[in-house]
């Protein structure tokens, strides 16, 4: 096993630009007000910081573009302590963008300008196989190419455990799914995938033993206030405690980062879903993303 990459994050990096309005305007409509707050994003960097955050040795792979905004997003990952040497810079690109509105209930929306992360190629995943191969976690998400996410999950080592977060849903080869070892979806991409509707803790758990019937290893459904439902070894269900909701961004990029920073240590998968709906519900209690990620004596105090 690898001494010295525990969680190899394969996924996206954006700039995000968060907007905190009071509403959100309909079709026509201008509204005033709002703050902006500019902050480091992207699912695979979000979950990449989460990882380190715990403590986790981390490797991104990914892009960026030939701008500023891509030398501040790369900079960014190296604060948190993230290897950063297979992140491409990609001259003809723009860096990833995320436009993300947040109301006063902590909902949010958001857009995706995809930018560098879709012009990742399978060269760029081929020039880091071995790390691929070594890594205790190979840790994925929805936002590059599917090509590039179902390539690199076939290069994950005999030893090494494959997390995929469905997010955003899209279809991906049922093959591939049986090779991942912990799919974690939200209770709107698990209904995607299963192709039947999520609206209660019941539902919730049709839909994952659908899922797991159609031969994939672990379910972990993510259900907002709700908590989180664990499919597969083991079944087991737990709550999200209750707490003062400020803004929702990144919490589910929280969950899988901190998911995935743990079973790297070698905690079980019953522990470690504990640990990471501990972690999204201080999340939401901090504006932002990144930003809001707790370390693991936060989560066990």
């Amino acid at each position: 096993m690898n001494d010295f990459i525990d969680v190899v994050v394969v996924g996206s990096i954006n700039q995000d630009y968060l907007i905190k309005t009071k509403s959100i305007p309909g079709p026509g409509e201008t509204t005033t007000g709002a703050i902006l707050d500019l902050q480091p994003g992207g699912k695979g960097a979000n979950q990449a910081v989460a990882a380190a955050s715990l403590g986790a040795r981390v490797s991104m792979i990914g892009a960026v573009g030939g701008d500023f905004i891509g030398d501040m997003l790369i900079e960014s990952l190296n604060k948190s302590n993230i290897d950063t040497t297979r992140v491409k810079k990609l001259k003809s690109s723009t860096s990833g963008s995320a436009f993300v509105t947040i109301t006063p209930d902590g909902e949010n929306s958001i857009i995706v300008a995809s930018g560098a992360n879709w012009g990742i190629e399978i060269s760029h995943i081929e020039q880091a196989k071995q790390t691929i191969a070594l890594a205790k976690v190979l840790l994925l998400q929805m936002e590059l190419p599917i090509s590039i996410v179902e390539y690199a999950i076939s290069q994950a080592g005999i030893n090494t455990l494959v997390v995929l977060n469905l997010a955003p849903a899209g279809k991906i080869n049922l093959e591939t799914l049986k090779r991942v070892n912990v799919l974690v979806l939200n209770e709107h991409e698990a209904s995607f995938l299963a192709k039947k509707p999520i609206s209660d803790l019941p539902s919730a758990k049709q839909v994952g033993q659908k899922l797991l019937d159609l031969g994939m290893e672990n379910i972990i459904i993510t259900l907002g206030q709700l908590g989180a439902l664990m499919l597969g070894e083991e079944n087991l269900y737990v709550p999200a405690p209750r707490v003062q909701v400020l803004d929702t961004t990144g919490a589910g990029d929280c969950f899988v980062g901190v998911l995935a920073s743990r079973l790297s240590q070698g905690v079980t998968l019953s522990k470690a879903l504990h640990q990471a709906t501990k972690a999204a519900s201080l999340s939401v209690q901090i504006l932002g993303a990144q930003a809001s990620f707790p370390t693991l004596d936060q989560i066990d105090n």
